[in-house]
């Protein structure tokens, strides 16, 4: 003998089942989108430990580039018009990689420890004359952002003074 149920019931029944489904989908899209999320993160990290590597081999394997790179962050503006050309390349290389960890920065799309990491190597070449001197003569377009980001740098440690104070005995001296 089968039970009398109610059209009520079944549809009650129905919409909690769906409710559920729809739960389940969701906390199924969540874990899907994190999982792709951790894989862009991995990716960008190999990503850019790569051109690091690729950059230290192409300056630690080749004698003259190792003395074009040393010279070029101790003093840009000494090099000769090719060697500034070669030694900008290098650092406009460089700068992208940093001007692209950035913005995946300010879009959240980079963890903190991995952004310090960076940012203290973006330091370690802003703190080299050379590289500042490359700075601020290049021609080149960096997302407004990253220029403000490393203008700023610049102008809390007072290099712009620092420079201009070390320029006037050099200058001085060849007269």
């Amino acid at each position: 003998m089968a039970l009398p149920i109610s059209i009520d019931l079944i549809v009650n029944t129905a919409e909690i089942v769906g409710g559920v489904a729809v739960i389940a989908s969701l906390l199924f899209v969540a874990r899907q989108m994190h999982e792709n999320n951790k894989s862009a993160r991995e990716s960008n990290y190999i990503q850019v430990m790569q051109h690091n590597k690729d950059m230290g081999r192409l300056i630690g394997s080749d004698v003259k580039m190792a003395n074009l790179y040393r010279r070029g962050c101790d003093g840009f503006v000494e090099l000769n018009a090719d060697e500034r050309w070669q030694f900008g390349s290098l650092m406009m290389a460089m700068f992208c990689d940093f001007n692209q960890q950035h913005t995946l920065y300010n879009q959240q799309r980079l963890d903190q420890q991995f952004w310090n990491a960076i940012e203290h190597n973006m330091n370690f070449y802003l703190d080299r004359r050379g590289v500042r001197d490359w700075w601020r003569s290049q021609p080149f377009q960096f997302d407004l952002s990253f220029v403000e980001y490393v203008d700023a740098y610049l102008e809390a440690h007072n290099y712009h003074e620092k420079d201009q104070a070390a320029l006037e005995p050099e200058l001085a001296s060849k007269d």
